[in-house]
């Protein structure tokens, strides 16, 4: 093993650590400070970041973790804003090395459904049912996930006829 690899290797570990920490309640964490345990979301994505970058083993489960944590996690707590091109470089690199993993697959679609892109995320699934058939889970994910960019689909027309009907009143 390289210094290179030795150092992505650590920068992936303590970057998870530092995510996964930050994430807890705040009482908890007070709780933890006490004993000598904190964690920094800032800290632990510029060091999966970094990890990302290099051109070592880990830099491919690096780019994974930050994807599935801007993609899914902070979407559910829904307390920051995601950067988008980071987050996309990422998804360019790994699809770049494996252009049918689900995963980053998943991570495109998602991304193109936060910035608002419902078509390209539609697209973006729909092109990977088919790599999908085997694992029936991740199926039912995509499922999941084409059902909700067609739900909003149809709310924007229906928004958008109640507009034009709207604005027809007196």
């Amino acid at each position: 093993m390289s210094l290179e690899e030795f150092k992505s290797a650590v920068k992936l570990g303590l970057g998870v650590y530092n995510l996964m920490f930050s994430t807890l309640p705040e009482k908890v964490l007070t709780l933890l400070s006490v004993v000598g345990y904190k964690g920094s979301r800032y800290e632990g994505l510029k060091m999966l970041n970094e990890s990302a970058l290099a051109d070592t083993l880990h830099s491919f489960s690096s780019k994974m973790v930050v994807g599935a944590f801007e993609c899914f996690i902070e979407q559910a707590f829904n307390v920051y804003a995601t950067k988008a091109p980071t987050i996309e470089k990422h998804i360019q690199t790994g699809l770049k090395i494996n252009d049918q993993c689900i995963w980053f697959l998943i991570f495109k679609g998602r991304l193109r459904l936060i910035e608002k892109d419902v078509e390209g995320a539609l697209q973006a699934y729909q092109g990977t049912l088919e790599l999908t058939v085997d694992v029936k889970q991740m199926a039912n994910l995509y499922i999941w996930e084409i059902m909700w960019c067609q739900r909003l689909v149809i709310l924007s027309r229906l928004f958008k006829v109640s507009l034009s009907l709207t604005s027809s009143l007196p």
